[in-house]
């Protein structure tokens, strides 16, 4: 059975529903689940609509976030990335770092930072999230999106 993230994302609300014991029994659970999301999103679809200006946009987006943090505790304390080169991969017109960082202390992540090899300008820098490929970031895909081209061949 395939789920689509709405769904997905709605059992976590469904299971704290069920423990609080608010949640409907029986055969009846996914009907209502289904409701419940509909009517979450056209109460998000009227919100949005009925923004008439940039000050109650900002004010929603604040309001939003707060929630958010609060929801998730807060974000955890900044620490040191610890960034270590570990390689180097040229090509005609790019170069990609191979670099490991600590995203938590002891906690390793490792990465692929793609670069231009011209210009002495300073530009951005782009973090690609990486999903469920076998290759992981090594995937022509993600290849295909950090080089900020068509795939036409796998770059590796």
């Amino acid at each position: 059975m395939k789920l689509t993230r709405r769904e997905f994302a709605a059992f976590a609300s469904l299971a704290s529903q069920a423990r609080a014991g608010n949640a409907p029994a029986g055969n009846l659970l996914w009907d209502y689940f289904v409701r419940e999301l509909g009517a979450a999103d056209e109460r998000r679809r009227r919100k949005l609509a009925s923004l008439g200006s940039a000050d109650e946009l900002t004010a929603l987006r604040t309001r939003v976030r707060a929630d958010l943090l609060k929801a998730i505790g807060g974000f955890p304390e900044r620490t040191p990335l610890n960034v270590k080169e570990v390689g180097f991969l040229w090509r005609s017109d790019y170069v990609i770092e191979k670099i490991l960082f600590e995203s938590r202390p002891q906690f390793y992540v490792t990465a692929n930072v793609y670069r231009p090899k011209s210009g002495a300008m300073r530009r951005p820098a782009v973090i690609q999230s990486c999903g469920h490929y076998g290759a992981g970031k090594a995937a022509p895909d993600y290849q295909s999106a950090c080089v900020g081209r068509q795939r036409k061949a796998p770059l590796f």
